[in-house]
């Protein structure tokens, strides 16, 4: 590691405990620190480098050690050592073993709260420090907890009192310029971190006051400790920065404050500090119950909702049910939602990992690749073991049984599609699968599970030749299985439907697989939490968690149903009005009723499609009067009431919005049409009609020698 990176990893170190991870932060931090607390601030660079150090030599994850996420733990720990050792006492010099300890404390803590979305934060250095002081004060080495306890004395407590005033005052005044440097800090990195502290300082001490009067103002660790930094976390690293993100920020560090006072003196009777335990309380609590999980290691999160939205559920649920051969294109999105971590979004739990160390080259050639490699791969089967196919792998399994999927192209290797029920040789794995072990020599596959307690440090040899074994799964730089990509781009081709679920496409073969399919006339359909490079070229596009999504949309698929227009529909019945209605009437299906009218235009599906349409408006210059365009049942559809019941939906529709009759118009001579309408309730209109037989006619009324019948019924 050169100089250079070993400067930004421990500057990284010191930021983070802004929740940053801008060296310049970290400097600005150092600055604060050296002005207000010199000794601490020298301990607190010994604790991160000793952490720096350790995460270095184990050569942990490089993006995340240069970020300082492996550093904060031993910063914080060298932080608060002075106010646990005096430099004359034995355990002072525990401080670096101290900051190893929580490095590794934070390597073991990081994988299960990774599966779980949920940030390590500082519960290393929590369990660390309150460790080696109860150690410390039973070799009588630990300083004694002095200072006066927060006394919940209520918000008018203490103004009178001029010696507590005075020491306000004389504390105030003193910690000034290092505030004021700790904010300069804070602006390094944002300008909404720096409001986001600055709202948290203002919450916790609006809390403090209301709790102890003025002796509230000298809460310090309830203020910087636990306020400030809960406020940060949830307004703008695990939130959007957004105004609702500020005032749950606000809520947070109120709850921080209180829950700081309310256990401090607790604590303090059995000689521990509270330190940043409330802080951790309410985030961890926070994110559990919101269940919206840590969305990015490091730096300013945006969230994406997930939730689809009811249009998007439909407009995915017609598409599904007018596809006859899907093919499916599935990403690590679908098996995060079982647990399983995937190596671009939860890097905590590959933090001993770095993509070099795994290169199919270096397995191959260095043993210490292939103990890494092992070890990793231990780690995922003990989560694969323990997870389960989700609502997205179930829904995918109804739509195989359907017999309308074509087959299923995954770059999972975790088996949750099968184990789900969908066809196996429906499921083309192009990137392997973590349950077989092949030997490399000879080609012999083996179940996971068979060798698994004879993997020490490496995988034994091949049973059959003694070649190096290796798990199925294809690493960087390894080639995939030809006959596997070759069946991928066949189902490609072949789809009347590309349905692309929880994956970003930027891996190579998968990610031009899009293109083949789009270019044989498929849509592409993508459901995934953020954005790919496809999404411009979609059909539709979902931003939402696949499982959510995919549950919704078939559902609503299952059964006959009515809804509102989309595009996709205009653009499928105008390949068949013609056909549907025996006559050239493409031209009627006009893209006004689309652009304005599309929430009186009504289809209704079934579980083989559009089943039938109905184009109705409310006339802006009537608005007494609701108009039916034009409706159309598929001609194998018909006789099973689907055009009565496109009618009641509209005129239920229409009655909402005021109207106080619908107008129907057709041809004299359709017969079936007028007897259609008369079941209806529908009555002629003869003002302005001339009587033809049984029937009045409007003259010219849509167009120079067409001739209507104007039909209406009362709501």
């Amino acid at each position: 590691m050169t100089v250079r990176v070993w400067l930004e990893a421990l500057l990284a170190g010191i930021a983070q405990t802004l929740l940053s991870n801008k060296p310049a932060t970290g400097v600005a931090l150092l600055a604060a620190g050296a002005l207000v607390a010199p000794l601490h601030t020298l301990t607190a660079l010994v604790g991160v480098a000793a952490a720096t150090g350790t995460a270095a030599w184990a050569r942990w994850n490089r993006p995340l050690l240069r970020s300082g996420l492996f550093g904060f733990n031993g910063a914080v720990v060298g932080l608060v050592w002075p106010e646990l050792f005096d430099p004359t006492s034995p355990g002072f010099w525990l401080l670096v073993p101290a900051a190893v300890a929580a490095t590794a404390l934070q390597g073991r803590l990081l994988p299960p709260f990774s599966c779980r979305n949920l940030p390590v934060l500082g519960l290393p250095f929590l369990l660390v420090t309150w460790s080696v002081g109860v150690a410390g004060t039973v070799m009588g080495w630990r300083k004694a907890v002095t200072g006066p306890l927060p006394h919940l004395g209520g918000p008018v407590a203490g103004w009178n009192d001029p010696a507590l005033l005075a020491q306000i005052g004389e504390t105030v005044t003193g910690t000034l310029p290092g505030l004021a440097l700790v904010a300069t800090a804070a602006a390094l990195t944002s300008w909404a971190l720096l409001g986001a502290a600055l709202l948290g300082a203002g919450a916790g001490l609006a809390v403090t006051v209301a709790l102890g009067g003025a002796d509230g103002l000298l809460w310090i660790g309830a203020v910087l400790y636990n306020a400030v930094p809960a406020a940060i976390a949830v307004a703008c690293v695990f939130s959007p920065f957004r105004p609702w993100s500020l005032a749950a920020g606000a809520v947070s560090a109120g709850l921080a404050a209180a829950v700081w006072a309310l256990i401090t003196p607790s604590l303090a009777s059995v000689g521990v500090f509270p330190l940043t335990l409330p802080m951790h309380i309410v985030l961890l609590a926070g994110l559990v119950v919101s269940r919206r999980g840590l969305t990015a290691p490091l730096g300013l999160a945006a969230t994406i909702t997930a939730e689809p939205s009811r249009t998007a559920v439909q407009a995915l649920s017609g598409l599904l049910r007018r596809a006859s051969r899907i093919v499916v294109l599935s990403g690590a999105g679908m098996s995060t939602e079982s647990g399983i971590p995937d190596y671009r979004s939860q890097l905590g739990f590959w933090f001993d990992a770095n993509a070099a160390d795994l290169v199919y080259q270096r397995f191959l050639a260095s043993v210490e690749s292939r103990r890494l490699y092992w070890r990793l791969q231990r780690r995922f089967m003990g989560v694969l073991d323990q997870s389960a196919p989700n609502a997205g792998h179930r829904a995918l399994a109804r739509l195989d049984a359907s017999g309308r999927l074509l087959g299923i192209i995954t770059q999972n290797v975790d088996g949750l599609h099968q184990a789900a029920g969908c066809r196996p040789d429906g499921v083309v794995e192009l990137h392997g699968s973590a349950r077989w072990v092949v030997c490399l020599a000879c080609g012999h596959r083996t179940r996971y599970a068979e060798i698994a307690r004879r993997i020490n440090g490496v995988a034994p040899p091949c049973d059959r030749c003694g070649g190096l074994l290796k798990t199925e799964t294809v690493s960087f730089g390894e080639p995939l299985v030809p006959a596997r990509l070759a069946q991928a781009i066949g189902w490609a081709r072949e789809a009347d439907l590309l349905l692309i679920l929880g994956t970003s496409l930027q891996v190579e073969p998968a990610a031009r697989l899009p293109e083949i399919a789009r270019s044989h006339g498929a849509p592409l359909v993508v459901v995934n939490r953020t954005p790919t490079p496809w999404d411009a070229q979609a059909t539709l596009v979902v931003q939402a968690n696949v499982g959510t999504a995919l549950s919704a949309a078939l559902s609503d698929a299952d059964g006959p149903r009515i809804r509102r227009i989309t595009r996709s529909d205009y653009g499928f019945l105008c390949q068949v009005a013609d056909l549907w209605w025996g006559d050239a009437v493409r031209y009627l299906l006009h893209p006004v009723y689309i652009d304005h009218f599309s929430e009186t235009s009504l289809v209704l599906e079934d579980e083989r499609g559009i089943a039938g349409f109905l184009l109705g408006f409310i006339s802006p210059s009537h608005p007494e009067e609701g108009y039916v365009h034009m409706v159309a049942t598929a001609p194998d559809r018909r006789g099973q009431g689907i055009g009565r019941a496109l009618y009641e939906a509209f005129c239920g529709l229409a009655g909402e919005r005021g109207c106080r009759r619908v107008v129907a118009i057709t041809v004299p001579y359709n017969t079936g049409s007028l007897a259609f309408h008369r079941r209806l309730g529908f009555t002629f209109r003869e003002s302005g009609a001339v009587w033809e037989g049984d029937v009045p006619v409007v003259l010219d009324h849509a167009g120079p020698g067409v001739h209507c019948v104007v039909m209406e019924r009362r709501i």
